[in-house]
Parts: structure tokens; sequence; C-alpha cells
């Protein structure tokens, strides 16, 4: 989007020939428009669920802003406000790069201490759902870039949109926003008594609203503007939420993909129950202490382009709310090697602008091409090929990652270890967990199973197609030469710059369906010659490993999240049962995003993606699934 800036010092829009906002008054006319039309302070204040808010036009994101700031005031002056959560969903089809929306906002000074939050998390965004949350705060934004219409046909949600704000640029400037289409969506996602409003009067507008369901009404418009429009929906469309509010929840897994969605149901109140067998937390895959985080890149979108994408970006956000950006979450380039530089560097950056293109365009910021030189001196060690170039990745250790979450949500997450959950039994109220002895563990609303590829022992899990991905790391001395390092690297394994324990980590194997736990020698050799066939500056090093490691990986055909409700048409009885798995070996980026999207399902707040995608990691996809395509388990 070209931003211009008028005489008035006032964000336009050179596209749609129309400004932002109308002047120093643009706040207080969001605030008089849309919070009080919609009675947003009374709903904070009364609301028993979480209040969820629809936006047309994100632009600067002052609406936003103006909605928290009301928030912030309400939980300090109404301390028994019982609304437990807000949810702003915005869709944007050009949004404002983090530099213009800075200084977008720089006017509005007593909104500064929200707005820098704010502009910390956004970030340049791709097309597609994109979640940041604010959980000190309670309150998250869900914004939706792209086509007003796909977006909302594209949302999915457990209950309606209480409120709509229509705030779009001016009907003859930019009649696409206020299509037929766009409020059909709109009236699919509302229910009886959804308000909204909105500063246009346009008869055609009115009628349109009214065709749908909604009873639209002038009134006294703001400043000069002598009228304005506010109204209701007076339909009711079933959406398909939770069958009952879940207060309790027993996670079965101690790992990554338990205390993850452990964490977002605890931040919206939840009490959860963490079963692991093992004595303490994060002991195998998640016990990794260097696991990467960078998206696939793919010519074409696809399930795992997608989900990686929107983890990768939601994990920034997640682990700058979580306050771990520090040494055990250090932030790091990461550099995906072409390899032989010269059979496949032409051929790689073809490739290359083809998986740009094909995941909308990623923003230069995130992701860009960079030559053997610029790889150089980024990783500072000789770099013979082109390179992916990812920007502001990280290195997570994911035990730590887990420790963390234990310890900030110790009100709402309880743990036992050196525990074996063996049966369930499911009733209309609740599910008991019971061990070998048949002793009640846990008795909760609901239960999902966390707990990697050991799901398939429990008869309620067991015809998930999963399998078991053997992977070895070798932790390397370093070395002068190591030392100088400043980027991960990704070729046929890869490489890390130094980690807290002074260590390089290299990795990682991949076998399929082999169970053996061994450390093997021979893998760490084939490993460190595969470093030093691709990079110069350490053909001669003497490596030292210090010590190796071995885990297993969770993967399906198809390799894509299972991440769902386990009910089904062959299972009526598993009401309030849900699967986490099938991370593979992404998944400090899928843990998170998967866990939120999961969160959002069985509280039946908005989803964080997009409806076709969670239908795609789905476990209900294998009932439909011909039975030859689906690999058979690994015998135990």
């Amino acid at each position: 989007m070209e931003l211009l800036w008028n005489d008035s010092n006032l964000p336009y829009s050179k596209e749609f020939d129309d400004i932002y906002y109308a002047d120093e008054s643009g706040l207080d006319e969001g605030r008089y428009l849309f919070l009080k039309q919609n009675k947003i302070a009374e709903r904070m204040c009364t609301s028993k669920r979480a209040l969820v808010i629809g936006e047309l036009g994100f632009g600067t994101g002052l609406n936003f802003l103006s909605v928290w700031d009301l928030w912030e005031k309400v939980k300090r002056e109404s301390p028994l406000s019982t609304a437990p959560w807000v949810h702003f969903l915005s869709c944007e089809k050009y949004p404002l790069a983090p530099d213009q929306m800075k200084q977008a906002l720089s006017r509005w000074t007593e909104l500064a201490p929200l707005t820098e939050k704010f502009l910390k998390a956004y970030q340049d965004l791709p097309q597609g759902f994109h979640r940041i949350l604010f959980s000190e705060h309670r309150i998250s934004l869900t914004l939706f870039i792209g086509d007003a219409a796909e977006s909302l046909r594209s949302f999915q949600s457990g209950r309606e949109v209480d409120v709509w704000f229509f705030c779009g640029f001016a009907p003859r400037k930019n009649p696409e926003m206020w299509d037929e289409k766009i409020f059909s969506e709109v009236a699919k996602l509302s229910g009886a008594g959804t308000t909204f409003s909105t500063f246009t009067c346009a008869g055609y507008i009115r009628r349109t609203l009214s065709s749908l369901g909604f009873h639209a009404e002038k009134f006294e418009g703001f400043g000069r503007k002598r009228e304005m429009v506010r109204g209701f929906f007076t339909k009711h469309f079933a959406l398909s939420g939770p069958q009952k509010e879940v207060k309790s929840v027993t996670v079965i897994g101690g790992g990554l993909s338990g205390f993850s969605i452990a964490h977002h149901l605890a931040r919206r109140g939840v009490h959860v129950q963490v079963i692991e067998r093992n004595s303490g937390i994060a002991s195998e895959a998640s016990g990794n202490p260097a696991a990467l985080t960078l998206p696939i890149l793919t010519a074409e979108p696809t399930v795992l382009s997608r989900m990686s994408l929107g983890g990768f970006l939601f994990l920034r956000n997640w682990i700058q709310e979580l306050g771990l950006e520090n040494e055990n979450f250090q932030r790091q380039n990461i550099l995906q090697l072409a390899g032989n530089p010269n059979k496949f560097t032409e051929k790689f950056t073809d490739k290359f602008e083809k998986r740009k293109r094909g995941l909308i365009d990623l923003p230069e910021s995130l992701v860009k091409l960079v030559n053997a030189s610029e790889a150089s001196s980024i990783a500072q060690t000789t770099i013979k090929s082109d390179a992916i170039y990812f920007q502001d990745a990280f290195i997570l250790n994911l035990k730590k990652l887990c420790d963390k979450i234990l310890e900030t949500q110790s009100q709402q997450i309880k743990l036992k270890t050196s525990t074996n959950a063996v049966s369930f039994l499911n009733s209309e109220s609740s599910w008991k967990v019971f061990d070998s002895e048949n002793n009640l563990l846990s008795e909760s609303d609901a239960v999902v199973f966390a707990n990697a590829y050991d799901i398939q022992k429990f008869s309620e899990t067991s015809w998930l197609p999963l399998r078991k991905i053997r992977g070895q790391v070798a932790h390397l001395e370093s070395s002068p030469s190591l030392e100088k390092l400043k980027s991960v690297l990704c070729f046929e394994n890869y490489l890390s710059p130094k980690l807290v324990d002074g260590t390089h980590v290299l990795g990682a194997t991949y076998d399929n369906d082999d169970l053996s736990i061994d450390i093997r020698e021979t893998e760490n050799l084939e490993m460190i010659e595969n470093l030093k066939n691709t990079l110069p500056d350490f053909k001669n090093e003497n490596f030292k490993v210090q010590y190796s490691r071995v885990s297993f990986r969770t993967s399906v055909p198809g390799q894509a999240p299972v991440v769902g409700d386990l009910r089904n048409q062959k299972a009526e009885s598993l009401q309030n049962a849900y699967v986490l798995t099938s991370l593979g070996s992404r998944g400090s980026v899928y843990a998170p995003i998967a866990a939120e999207t999961l969160a959002s399902q069985i509280t039946g707040d908005p989803s964080p993606i997009e409806r076709d995608l969670a239908e795609k990691i789905s476990p209900e996809r294998f009932l439909k699934a011909k039975p030859e395509t689906l690999i058979h388990r690994t015998a135990q």
C-alpha cells in the first residue's frame, strides 16, 4: 500500500484517494461511533464469555487500540467485570508496513503505552490469518490479510461475533468493501442480538443489511457528520461450538505439545492437569536443547507450508509475549544453503522465487535470497553457494520453554510425573483417567492426547496411522573456527552457532521406523563428513563430539500435524476428547499455533487458522482416506 501524508499530516491512501481517519478528532469519533453505539464498556462488564469484536478495515489499528484502552479502564475501574477475554478480529487487504503504522499512530499520545506494545508485536504480514496475543491484558488480535469476503468465508468459530465495526474507506472510494457478498458472510457469523455501527448512511448499504436480517437505524452523527447508522442482527445461525463449557482438561503428555496446549488453555482460565509417564517433563523429543524454527517454502501453498509459516509468525510473537528472549531462546539468523554451487545454484534460485511467490510474496524482512558473498558475511564463514536467509528466527531450548510455562502458570497447570495413564472412562459429565492399578489419576471436562507416538497404546486413538522417525544429533566441542559462526547453517544436515552449554549442535539423522535408541558413531561421522564437504573453512577441522542424543519424531502419511476433535461418525462416545500429535521435525514451529487452534476449538473461541486448514489437520481426515494410502503402524 502506497501511503502518503496530506497537509495536515494525516495518513492518506493513494490507491483509494481517501484518508484513514478524519483529523485530531479521529480517536474520539471512533469511540463515539463504535464503542459507545455498541455499548462495548457495558458488555465488557457483564458478559459471561469472551467478547468477540469483528471489523471490516483494520487500517492504522486505531479502533483496536481504542478497544484495548477501554478494556484496561473497565478492568481497572470495574474489578468485578465478568468478560474473561476480548477477541478482536479485523480484515485488511492492504496492511501498513510497521514504520507506516508507527507514524500513523504517533499522534495519539494517550494510547502510547499500548501502541508501543502493539508495535513491538506487529510485523510485515503476508496474506492469511495472523493471531497476536497480549495475554497479560487478556486481549487478542486476529488479522485476516487478504480479500475480506474470502477471509470471512474461511473463518470459523464455535460462536457468533458479538459486535461489528464497518470501517472501510468510503463506499464511493472502495465499493468492493461494501459489497453484498461481504455482508452476507458477516451475517453468517452473527447471532440474534449481534450489533453493528458504521459511519456511512448510504441507502443501498442499509437496504443490503436489512435484506440479510439486520435492523438498521440512523442516529446522530459525530462532529460535522449529520447522521450515522447502527443496528443489530435479528436472525440466528447455528454455529458448531463446544457441547458444554469446558472448565477443566486433562492433558496426556508432558512434552512441547502437552505444555503448549496446557498454556493456551490455562490463559483462558481453564484448569489443566498434565500427566507425564517419565520422571521429568520434556524428556524425549522435546528435550532438544537447540530446536530450529523456520517455515517450509513450497512453490504452491500446501498444508505444511501454510501451517509452518503461520506457526513461525505466531511463535515469534509468543516467545516475545512470554518474555523468553534470553540465553535459552536465542534469536538467530538461519541460512538454508543451495548445496553444490556449480550444479544447483541456478535451479535453487529459480525454485526459491517460485516458493516465495507461492507463499503470497513473503516480505524480505522475513526471508530473502542472498548470494554466496552475502551468506558468508552473515554467517562469518566461507559459503560457496546462494542461500535462503531467514531473519529473526530462533534456536529454542524446548525443555526450558516447558519449564517457563509451568512456572508462570502454576495456579492453572498441575503436573503429575512418573505417572502412566492406562485407561479412560467417559461419561456425559466428565473424563476419568486411571493407571494400571485402576487408581483415579484425574477427572475433568475434557481430555487431550498429546503424548506423541504413545497415543497408539490407547483404544481411543489407536486407529491413527502414526509412525516413529528416529533422529540423532551430535553436540560438538567448540573451536576457534566454530566460535566465529554467527548463523545456523542448513545443508544436508544443520550446524548451530555456540549454544549456552558451549557446544555446537550438528543434526540430524532421519530414519523411518527405526526404533533403536543406541548412539551410532557411524551417524556422527557421516554428519561430520557432510559438514566438511559443504563448508570449506571446516574441511580440515578435527571435530570432537562431546555428547550425542537420540529421540523419535512422530508423523503420519502426508506429514501434516494431527490436531482436533476425536469425535466422529464412528465414535460419537469420544465427545470432549481431542488430539495433538504428528509434529514431525517441525515441532517447535507447529506446536504453539496447533495448540492455540485446539484451545480455541475446545473453548469455542475464534480460530487462528483458516477453516480449510483446520480440516486438513483434523484427525477425521484419516476416516475419509483410502486404506491403501495409509502407512501401516510400526510393530512394537
